[in-house]
């Protein structure tokens, strides 16, 4: 008797839980959700994914548009897709780093309009991007938005890509003279390598404060450069320093290269402002390395803005 009513107070119990369970909302009702368009990883929330990195004179990117919704839809779904350079002007009233339009003849992209067929969700897009036709000191902004989704609702939140450009006041062309001497004490006696002076090399920003100098000798045998931070107070440009970052460093060691000092900036004179856009503004890095064979080899290299 005892044993039955423990087995009839526990059916209760289970009952009045599941009961409560029951009527509990879902935390998603997937019943009212609908059909939302949206580009995939964009939006402010991944801005910085949007910068481009050139890697050549011509890169080409891919993005998609995707059909979000609890099933495949049962329509096609028509989707324009384009460049809207009023969205620049918005960004910039509301960030402090500030961009300009991307120049006409920096990318190929028109206003596309794609039909996403009934059953599916993507489709693909690329845009190409050429780097000679951006000033490096300069930063660019190209939006590309999903323009009308055919009474579709549109993603509030991931409705745009923020493609970019980073310029940096003092990135540009330069004129590049590379000085090396093998297996010496010191550097007081003239190069015994071989010398190029006054060779024009575009310098590119890494960001806004930080250059990509294409260090000669390390360039050459472990593809790789030094990078040059400074600090920039309201256009008032100081703390001048050079380094490797840990890409160039493994690169370093990819190429079996040992530091044995350096990089360093020995000296540097800044010429104008941005009106003049630092014309004549000259820098001068040092760097001692072992290579891969055992040999000392110190190296200066000088960039004079042009």
């Amino acid at each position: 008797m005892k044993m039955k009513r423990i087995i009839i107070l526990y059916s209760l119990i289970v009952s009045v839980i599941f009961t409560g369970c029951l009527k509990d909302k879902p935390n998603v009702d997937f019943g009212n959700v609908g059909i939302v368009v949206e580009l995939p990883y964009s939006g402010l929330a991944d801005f910085a994914s949007d910068a481009l990195n050139f890697t050549s004179d011509t890169i080409t990117v891919n993005f998609t548009v995707n059909i979000a919704s609890p099933y495949p839809p049962d329509h096609d779904i028509q989707v324009t897709v384009g460049v809207d350079p009023s969205l620049v002007s918005d960004f910039n009233s509301t960030h402090t780093d500030q961009y300009e339009e991307f120049p006409a003849d920096a990318y190929s992209f028109d206003d596309q309009t794609i039909t996403i067929e009934k059953g599916t969700r993507l489709d693909t897009f690329s845009i190409t991007f050429y780097k000679p036709a951006l000033d490096p000191a300069k930063s660019y902004l190209l939006p590309i938005t999903i323009k009308d989704a055919k009474g579709e609702t549109v993603s509030s939140d991931y409705g745009t890509h923020y493609y970019h450009f980073i310029g940096n006041p003092l990135a540009g062309n330069y004129n590049q003279s590379f000085y090396r001497w093998n297996d010496v004490p010191d550097t007081t006696v003239p190069p015994n390598s071989t010398v190029f002076e006054d060779e024009p090399v575009t310098i590119n920003p890494i960001n806004s404060t930080t250059l990509d100098l294409p260090e000669s000798y390390t360039e050459t045998f472990a593809a790789v450069g030094e990078s040059l931070s400074f600090t920039n107070n309201d256009g008032v440009l100081s703390d001048f320093t050079a380094f490797f970052n840990q890409t160039q460093l493994d690169a370093m060691t990819a190429g079996g290269f040992t530091i044995v000092s350096g990089p360093t900036l020995v000296s540097y004179q800044l010429v104008g402002d941005a009106s003049t856009n630092y014309k004549g503004t000259t820098f001068r890095t040092y760097l001692e390395v072992i290579n891969s064979s055992g040999g000392n080899r110190k190296v200066v290299d000088e960039f004079v803005k042009q």
